[in-house]
């Protein structure tokens, strides 16, 4: 099961399903989730904050920044120094709340440095 619905595009088809999976993956042992802010967009990392906030402590969330969703679904590259800092900042927003690893991660984050290839 994914977190978003059709294509990784809008929301769950049973968003309490998407919500009972988290919570279950983390009682089973399941201590890494990786997702992304453009899978729905968004919806994957509401559900994960609604399910599973407050965080337990062994908790890893990882996520991909450099894309964005059209309004139609595709996946559009988001990769300008400017894109990829406002990812960062949006990210960090959502998961403010996290633990003092994920604060100090934060406020790293903010100094991001982009160089093209």
């Amino acid at each position: 099961m994914h977190l978003s619905g059709p294509g990784i595009f809008g929301p769950p088809q049973d968003r309490d399903a998407a919500l009972a999976v988290l919570r279950e993956a983390v009682a089973a042992g399941v201590n890494h989730i990786d997702t992304s802010d453009y899978y729905g967009p968004h919806i994957t990392n509401q559900l994960i904050r609604e399910a599973l906030h407050p965080y337990p402590d062994d908790l890893v969330i990882v996520t991909k920044i450099g894309a964005r969703r059209g309004n139609d679904g595709s996946v559009l590259a988001a990769s300008s120094p400017d894109e990829l800092i406002q990812a960062v900042h949006h990210i960090c927003a959502i998961w403010t709340s996290r633990s003092s690893t994920w604060s100090t991660f934060a406020t790293c984050s903010t100094t991001l440095t982009v160089r093209a290839h």
